[in-house]
């Protein structure tokens, strides 16, 4: 992916205690012509701060290799969520 370094990264940063602190990305971020940024979040943080950093890709993404699921699966089965009585996936 070529993102010519006008992709972002953006995380809610939360301190937690003295000196504990909890970075969680919520969404990815798009510098516009304008040097503008357009945020598209999956998460809206109810405390914290949201810290916007330049996109740094993950070490499956740099090899190429198959990411998996996120639950522990990389034999590429879906995987389908049912939220209510409607199946997402």
């Amino acid at each position: 992916m070529d993102t010519n370094g006008t992709m972002k990264t953006v995380y809610a940063v939360v301190e937690r205690a003295p000196g504990k602190t909890f970075w969680t990305k919520v969404g990815v971020g798009f510098v516009n012509k304008d040097g503008s940024i357009n945020l598209r979040l999956d998460a809206i943080p109810i405390a914290g701060t949201l810290q916007v950093r330049d996109y740094e890709p993950r070490e499956w993404e740099r090899s190429g290799a198959p990411a998996g699921n996120g639950f522990g699966r990389s034999n590429g089965a879906q995987t389908d969520f049912v939220v209510g009585s409607q199946a997402i996936g």
